[in-house]
């Protein structure tokens, strides 16, 4: 099944994005304590959704202070040059980093749990498109096979396939002050447009957990991320791969639990 079928949960409270069906927040791999992937027949407190059922539990304290960190870091000096790039290769760095702590407040009683994961990318993104012309911005189409027809003249079409300079409407010259100018020779993939894709990220967890008795325990949890992305070729907007067409995307997700478990009897 896609990935809108499937169904999240993360601390026993609904995970999902209703437009798209991905799951809304993703919690750091360090503070997860165990995560379930259910298929077929599902028990009652399940089956929302057709496909999978996604169950994630995230991590609580314990009597022990403990704690972990983490840090990754790419960049392109040993990656290959894109065969199609026109001047210097572009640069690459990726820093991602993270930790996670956990202790108790109250010994045997109340634990804390919190974690971090932030994420630096600057990345080189290289495409190569079609872009027209000198003589095509001017209206000589006559470097094409293809027919301009004239819709004015019952769709016959123009003679030596060049459209007169007064039939091009002002709107479409305003344009083509947009469209960059080919730096590639030929009439197709003649462009090559290099820039770089930023992403910066932010997220974090705190859980705190209490124990009243055998029988009743409670805790609280609650996630946060704020993601700012930068697409400069607006790949993920169209695939476009000019500019001037990029676009910035920020996003941010939150997430809260509150969960009281009583245990009735054996």
């Amino acid at each position: 099944n896609p990935e809108v079928n499937n169904y999240s949960l993360l601390d026993g409270i609904d995970n999902n994005d209703e437009t798209t069906g991905q799951p809304t927040h993703r919690p750091s791999v360090d503070g997860i304590q165990e995560f379930k992937v259910l298929t077929g027949i599902y028990a009652a407190e399940y089956g929302r959704q057709s496909g999978g059922q996604i169950v994630i539990t995230t991590k609580s304290g314990s009597n022990s202070l403990h704690g972990t960190g983490f840090f990754f870091h790419r960049n392109d000096n040993l990656d290959a040059r894109n065969f199609f790039l026109v001047g210097p290769k572009p640069e690459l760095k990726r820093h991602q980093y993270g930790g996670s702590a956990g202790g108790p407040l109250v010994r045997d009683r109340t634990f804390w749990f919190v974690t971090y994961e932030g994420l630096k990318l600057a990345e080189g993104v290289a495409r190569l498109r079609t872009v027209p012309t000198a003589r095509m911005r001017a209206g000589d189409l006559s470097e094409l096979t293809r027919r301009a027809l004239d819709p004015l003249n019952n769709r016959q079409p123009f003679d030596g396939n060049r459209i007169p300079e007064n039939r091009i409407h002002r709107t479409s010259r305003g344009f083509l002050e947009y469209w960059p100018s080919p730096n590639v020779g030929g009439i197709a993939n003649n462009y090559a447009f290099n820039g770089s894709r930023t992403q910066n990220q932010d997220q974090f967890t705190v859980r705190v957990d209490h124990r009243f008795s055998d029988k009743d325990n409670l805790y609280v949890s609650y996630d946060f991320m704020q993601r700012e992305n930068t697409e400069p070729s607006n790949s993920l907007c169209g695939d476009r791969g000019l500019p001037l067409f990029g676009c910035f995307e920020p996003e941010r997700t939150q997430h809260g639990a509150i969960v009281h478990n009583h245990i009735f009897a054996p």
